[in-house]
């Protein structure tokens, strides 16, 4: 994705990392999107309060209006791309 697609619409695009036992609590997007890419571990994203396994090579969207949480339930790091837009 170039600047020509990301220019002033990323708010956000880290490399996170998530202890075991830790988590990102569910929360809500508004006019923008999020989307995790899973690197490593393994864990459960709450996708509009259903709980979905993730693990290496898994990757998810959070579109506007909907929310998600992540957490980590294995015994290593998760480790994730986390990448928001504006709409």
């Amino acid at each position: 994705v170039g600047e020509e697609v990301l220019k002033d619409k990323c708010r956000i695009f880290g490399d996170m990392i998530l202890e075991p036992g830790s988590s990102i609590a569910p929360h809500k997007h508004e006019g923008e999107s999020e989307v995790y890419y899973i690197i490593s571990g393994q864990g459960f994203i709450n996708d509009n309060g259903v709980e979905v396994a993730v693990r290496a090579g898994d990757a998810y969207t959070c579109k506007s209006g909907e929310s998600h949480g992540l957490r980590n339930t294995g015994s290593d790091d998760l480790r994730f791309i986390a990448l928001v837009v504006k709409d």
